[in-house]
């Protein structure tokens, strides 16, 4: 199961071996496709990303292999947003979740708001560090052999280079393009007619 209900003891997570804890933010807004899960504790950890209500209202722990990409995703201060500045996360579809998405998706869209947007790139360095730890073993294998058809590659800085199946990176950017906000510009013809 990719979203599972996570083992909690004195409003903490209980930790898998080896585990340990990379971020960990109150006060954080969940919404699992557009349904919240009000106000939160936010804990990234080495092997998974789990939030916890504060009111009761549920505790989620999704594995950091199950998250095919996540991002800032911040509103077009031109358009009406139905969401603020958040992390998104697209989340592997499995039988598991039918209730969150149709069956025809693939992924499941999770958003970890802050109530203060100043910890957006905490919280992004913070996933990706989890990312890294918790390569896809699809893509251990001989990278030389991937080809650009199959794999997007992302470099950022050169500090860390992470493979994406293009289709997932794709679907992903479709999902939050706002008019073209995404789309590459078209080019002026030098030339006049």
């Amino acid at each position: 199961m990719v979203i599972i209900l996570p083992e909690i003891k004195d409003k903490k997570p209980v930790l898998l071996l080896e585990e340990t804890i990379l971020l960990e933010l109150d006060q954080i807004e969940m919404y699992i496709v557009d349904a919240s899960y009000s106000s939160g504790t936010l804990y990234v950890t080495s092997r998974r990303v789990i939030w916890i209500s504060d009111s009761n209202k549920g505790s989620y722990s999704i594995s950091c292999r199950s998250i095919v990409i996540h991002g800032v995703s911040r509103p077009d201060e031109n358009e009406k947003s139905s969401f603020p500045s958040c992390i998104v996360c697209q989340i592997e579809n499995e039988s598991e979740l039918e209730p969150f998405c149709s069956i025809e998706n693939n992924y499941v869209t999770v958003r970890f708001i802050p109530t203060n947007e100043d910890s957006l790139q905490e919280m992004y360095k913070a996933f990706s560090k989890a990312a890294e730890l918790n390569p896809d073993p699809k893509n251990r294998e001989d990278e030389s052999s991937l080809s650009d058809n199959e794999y997007e590659n992302e470099n950022e800085n050169d500090e860390q280079q992470v493979m994406l199946p293009k289709d997932a990176f794709e679907n992903f950017m479709k999902k939050l393009e706002v008019n073209g906000q995404f789309e590459d510009p078209e080019e002026e013809d030098d030339e006049k007619n």
